[in-house]
């Protein structure tokens, strides 16, 4: 695909077509190249009503209680689910998803084909805001017998998405950047996980 002015075009069928985003509105709209001249809009495809399923039910929160989410998820897998819990934090806020797709050491955020744009630049439409996808935060499970440190499927996901990702676990927290490397732990001490007012790294690294 080729992207000029915000207008994706691809050669369908031995047509070009145009595919415009207006992520205002919420609308995909399609044009076709005939002729030497565009046609009218082809279709309009309502982004809103594709929305997934664990965007719809994710529970939302500003970013400046992004620390009381993390503890949340932390202490939901650790206490209550013993499943890995996930959230994307996009640019108006955090989304922390539904955990019934996920188990002790997986947590299931979906495939990128689920939202709108391209990895790195992608977003969903809620209730008519569009919101962009910034960074992916999840669990890892305490215990011995558990890796603190990011998988390679962690790494993959970063790397396939194209956003840092973070990993809350015994060791810390660790980062992994939007190339799949991993930068290691930023945060050692817990203080923004279990007290809120000690540290301010995670919250500030998310703004």
């Amino acid at each position: 695909m080729i992207e000029t002015f915000g207008i994706g075009i691809v050669l369908r069928l031995g047509k070009f077509c145009a595919s415009h985003a207006d992520q205002t509105l919420g609308y995909i709209i399609e044009y076709k190249y005939i002729s030497g001249r565009w046609t009218m809009p082809l279709r309009d495809l309502d982004v809103e009503a594709a929305l997934p399923d664990r965007i719809k039910r994710a529970k939302q929160s500003s970013k400046s209680d992004g620390c009381k989410t993390f503890k949340a998820m932390w202490d939901r897998q650790n206490n209550d689910t013993h499943k890995e819990q996930s959230a994307f934090i996009t640019d108006k806020g955090i989304f922390w998803l539904p955990d019934n797709e996920n188990d002790i050491n997986h947590a299931y955020s979906g495939p990128t084909t689920d939202y709108g744009g391209e990895p790195g630049k992608q977003w969903f439409v809620l209730n008519g805001v569009v919101y962009y996808i910034l960074a992916n935060i999840h669990t890892h499970p305490t215990g011995p017998q558990w890796e603190d440190s990011p998988s390679n499927a962690d790494l993959n996901f970063a790397k396939n998405w194209k956003i840092p990702g973070y990993v809350i676990s015994d060791g810390g927290i660790y980062k992994v950047n939007a190339n799949g490397q991993n930068l290691g732990i930023i945060d050692y001490n817990y203080g923004n996980i279990f007290n809120c007012d000690l540290d301010q790294n995670i919250v500030e690294e998310l703004r």
